[in-house]
């Protein structure tokens, strides 16, 4: 490896680094001073690395947000966030599947993935219990409901305390959003937020 200019140049095993026993003393310095830059670099924030640390000691990355690749498993405890539009499906009383917005948000820190958002929903019958399903924006192998658990408010002052509850739902890997209408039977928004594990 001749006398790098950029830390991408290193290699993660030492004996893949320079310099070789072959090469002359004299190149010592020169190894010694790239060496030397690039823990300046790291110091300033200016490796072109996705993810560094800055002066202050925070962490931050260029593409932490929507990131691309695979988000899935355990194995990797991520930390990222993005935005998606979960697929609902109507399971009891609803006219239709509820309407969602593509503004739905999810971060995930390690195995814990938060996740919030709005949708609509416009139940059959008053006083009757109201479900339906959501998808998760990383996908979670649940076994039990009790491994996902969130509530949902409407957007209603004039009705306020409508709340649903969001539990997983296993068979499907779902999210579960199930609430008692009142006697209204027109469409209604609401919100919803949840976290739930990665397994």
């Amino acid at each position: 490896m001749p006398i790098p200019s950029a830390v991408t140049d290193l290699s993660a095993t030492a004996a893949s680094n320079s310099p070789a026993s072959t090469e002359s003393p004299g190149d010592g310095d020169d190894y010694i001073r790239a060496l030397s830059a690039f823990v300046k670099q790291s110091y300033d924030g200016a490796l072109t690395a996705t993810f560094q640390v800055n002066a202050n000691g925070v962490p931050y990355s260029t593409s932490m947000h929507n990131p691309s690749g695979t988000l899935t498993g355990t194995t990797n405890q991520l930390i990222c966030s993005g935005t998606y539009t979960p697929t609902s499906t109507s399971v009891a009383n609803l006219d239709a599947n509820p309407t969602t917005n593509a503004n739905w948000t999810w971060t995930r820190v390690g195995n814990v993935v938060i996740v919030a958002g709005t949708f609509s929903a416009n139940p059959t019958t008053a006083s009757t219990t109201t479900t339906f399903d959501l998808t998760l924006p990383i996908a979670s192998s649940l076994t039990a409901s009790t491994q996902l658990a969130g509530t949902a408010v409407k957007v209603d002052a004039a009705r306020d305390g409508l709340v649903a509850s969001v539990v997983g739902e296993p068979t499907g890997d779902k999210a579960r959003v199930s609430y008692y209408t009142d006697s209204v039977t027109t469409a209604d928004t609401w919100v919803c937020q949840f976290q739930y594990v990665v397994l």
